[in-house]
């Protein structure tokens, strides 16, 4: 898993059918942060209520977007561990569950 950069700040309960300036409102509103203040490496993190999907705001006006094919929920340790997977304009979900998944299994089993 590579460290490329950190959750500043997540918001549960987010209407994710907001397009850039409507997270960034909500950004400004809730957080009193100015999106164009993040520097790179610096990532909101946006979750709709029923966690089945995220939206991860970055520098430079920058959104990527996860959403659930099956609409089971999202998994809270695998969404915040998102920013290690983030590849140029797309983000691996699933690497991030898969990281989680193995840890606890090996926490339980290690013995």
């Amino acid at each position: 898993m590579k460290n490329i950069g950190k959750i500043v700040h997540w918001l549960p309960d987010t209407d994710l059918r907001n397009n850039h300036a409507g997270l960034a409102e909500i950004a400004k509103k809730k957080l009193k942060l100015e999106v164009d203040d993040l520097q790179p490496g610096e990532f909101i993190l946006f979750v709709n209520t029923s966690w089945t999907a995220l939206k991860v705001y970055a520098a430079n006006n920058t959104i990527l977007h996860h959403k659930q094919k099956d609409g089971h929920r999202l998994n809270p340790k695998a969404a915040l561990l998102v920013p290690h997977f983030i590849s140029g304009q797309s983000l691996n979900y699933n690497k991030a569950l898969d990281v989680v998944i193995k840890k606890q299994y090996f926490e339980r089993y290690k013995k």
